[in-house]
């Protein structure tokens, strides 16, 4: 924002009542005069597509009149501004600015446009005018009912060096009604500036200036001073210079080591997981395999352990002996005389591999076992070896055994 080197207008006025003299009426129009002209501008703005925004500033006092030491007067805070050409921009029950300088359809609750700031300048320069406050009371409660009134007296008995020159002029911009009030801050300026230079009551800016730098000089000589070590300090912030600000240097040092550091270098992409399982890391996890060459010599067997090995021998048997016991339930009774017609011998022979053989002289054993191979009795003659395939070594003969072991008492 810019920088105002002046005083407020309520500054102003409390530095001449200290004086013992109000400002000079004619000083005080030049003042509102520009105050008016500032209002109408914001009270014409448009948007983009040429209509009218509706702005209320709702805040109009002498403490948001800045009077530069040039004598121009600027029309500052727009903090609670309205826009009125909005929808639904009415809030209810909701109050913003000073009540003192409020207009009685804002107070009552109704919409409100340019004219309400028309009335809180009407209260500005009736104030100024007379040095005191128009509806302020001793509460609250007291200053609304007196704004809801709207009773303006004379600045006749209180001023006399103005008479009753802004009188009729005060009654229709401080109007209870806004139509019986000014429909814009110009023609409320216009009006004024008619009024004043028909009584001889209008300063140049050159006159406000003067009083501006007169009434003020103390305050702008200590502004001015706090400014003068303010930028000492920050110019010597940023050029290494020596002050008595140590911390200060010190903040803006590292704050400016941050700013020019150079940003770190890229970091390099992380490296692509190992496939598992024939599964691509680098592919997201998606089951999508990439071909790779294939090393016969990196492929390794697991090993057979000795205790499944025994399990599988074991239940080779125990299937065997079942077999038996079925063949032997199938074919009847044994004969009394010579070999048990029903005998079933079984022959278990240790082999590099879990398995085991099993031999039957009936049929029907032979097919209720389908997965035991024949093997010569005791009784029956013993058949020719088998040739075996050269790279598997021929089994070692072992005892026959006419009952099959127990594989699961050890």
């Amino acid at each position: 924002m810019e920088y105002v080197e002046g005083a407020a207008l309520s500054e102003l006025a409390q530095l001449a009542e200290a004086r013992g003299a109000p400002l000079a009426p004619g000083a005080v129009v030049r003042i509102v005069l520009d105050a008016c002209a500032g209002l109408q501008v914001a009270h014409e703005l448009e948007d983009e597509q040429g209509q009218p925004l509706g702005i209320v500033h709702r805040d109009v006092s002498p403490h948001n009149v800045l009077v530069g030491v040039d004598g121009l007067a600027r029309l500052s805070d727009f903090g609670i501004a309205k826009e009125t050409s909005k929808p639904g921009s009415t809030t209810t029950g909701s109050l913003k600015g000073k009540l003192a300088y409020m207009a009685p359809e804002y107070i009552g609750g109704n919409e409100i446009d340019a004219r309400a700031d028309v009335f809180a300048l009407g209260v500005v320069l009736w104030e100024t005018l007379a040095g005191k406050k128009l509806f302020r009371g001793s509460n609250d409660l007291e200053t609304l009912q007196r704004v809801a009134n709207a009773e303006v007296p004379s600045l006749a008995g209180v001023v006399p060096a103005v008479g009753k020159t802004f009188d009729d002029l005060l009654q229709v911009a401080l109007a209870r009604d806004p139509r019986d009030r000014f429909s814009s801050a110009r023609a409320f300026g216009n009006a004024l500036e008619t009024e004043a230079r028909a009584a001889g009551l209008v300063e140049t800016h050159a006159d406000v200036a003067t009083i501006v730098r007169d009434l003020a000089r103390e305050t702008l000589d200590e502004r001015r001073e706090q400014i003068r070590e303010i930028t000492a300090k920050l110019d010597a912030a940023r050029t290494g210079g020596t002050t008595e600000d140590g911390p200060l240097r010190g903040a803006v040092a590292k704050a400016l080591l941050v700013v020019d550091a150079p940003p770190p270098p890229p970091e390099p992409p992380p490296a692509a997981a190992p496939a598992q399982d024939g599964i691509d890391a680098t592919l997201g996890g998606s089951g999508i395999t990439r071909p790779s060459a294939f090393d016969p010599s990196s492929v390794s067997l697991p090993r057979t352990s000795v205790t499944p090995a025994l399990k599988w021998v074991g239940g080779a048997v125990l299937v065997g002996a079942a077999a038996a016991v079925v063949a032997l339930t199938i074919s009847g009774p044994p004969a009394k005389q010579g070999a048990p017609a029903g005998s079933v011998t079984a022959s278990v022979a240790p082999a590099p591999l879990p398995s085991a053989s099993v031999s039957t002289q009936t049929p029907a054993a032979s097919a209720s076992a389908p997965f035991a191979s024949a093997a010569p009795s005791a009784t029956a003659p013993p058949a020719a070896p088998q040739p075996r395939a050269p790279a598997r070594p021929r089994p070692l003969p072992s005892p026959v055994e006419t009952v099959a072991p127990n594989p699961y008492k050890r």
